[in-house]
């Protein structure tokens, strides 16, 4: 069930410390231009207004953020990812940034002493989650929700690549943005156990999939090289 955060029900005792080393690190203040922290109480207030996001809603999401865009970086509740902050993007490209509060913060503190954004900092690859066989499973139930489209390829680069059975699923998953981020994890992490997957995806009714695909099967033919 989801977070109430209307309610006074409290937060997570890791996410309350957080917001006490935010706010003590000066990080919440109102003045700062980009990347601006949210107090408890602004957090509680945006994730009731975030909740309609399908993404949003399967993690459980909380938000930390509010630069003034529709870009937002969220402590993860729920599931195998939880424990995790997951940059929720407007455009594309939402996944998993950092594994925990701590990594989230000092980015946000590194950044704002270099003068620099956030999302310029993101690491180039999202963390593997921590319980892999647990993710794979989520994901496998979640292929099912009447949103899988929008949930499932924000999931998928945190997955350790290593449950075949689960991406050729996802391969040969109908809605093209599934398979076509099956293939760009391929791509990022070529392997050559992982051929049959990417021609998989090669195949996809869908051109932008099948050409993901192909990409990937480039990738893993420079390896054999």
């Amino acid at each position: 069930m989801r977070f109430d955060f209307s309610s006074g029900n409290p937060l997570p005792a890791e996410l309350l410390e957080y917001f006490r080393q935010a706010e003590a690190a000066g990080l919440c203040d109102p003045d700062l231009e980009e990347s601006l922290l949210l107090a408890e109480p602004d957090a509680r207030a945006l994730s009731a207004q975030l909740s309609f996001h399908p993404l949003v809603r399967i993690l459980d999401g909380v938000a930390l953020d509010d630069a003034q865009t529709s870009n937002h970086h969220l402590y993860v509740m729920a599931g195998p990812l939880h424990g995790s902050v997951f940059f929720l993007s407007h455009d594309d490209g939402s996944r998993v940034v950092y594994a925990s509060l701590l990594d989230y913060l000092t980015q946000v503190q590194l950044a704002r002493d270099a003068g620099s954004s956030l999302e310029a900092r993101h690491p180039e690859r999202a963390p593997i989650g921590q319980d892999p066989l647990a993710l794979a499973a989520w994901i496998r139930s979640l292929a099912h929700d009447e949103e899988a489209d929008a949930i499932l390829p924000a999931l998928i680069p945190s997955l350790d690549l290593a449950d075949h059975g689960l991406l050729r699923e996802l391969a040969a998953y109908e809605d093209f943005y599934v398979a076509e981020a099956v293939a760009r994890e391929i791509t990022a992490r070529p392997d050559r156990s992982l051929q049959d997957i990417a021609d998989l995806c090669a195949q996809h009714a869908h051109p932008q999939a099948a050409e993901a695909g192909r990409r990937a099967l480039k990738r893993i033919g420079a390896l054999q090289a």
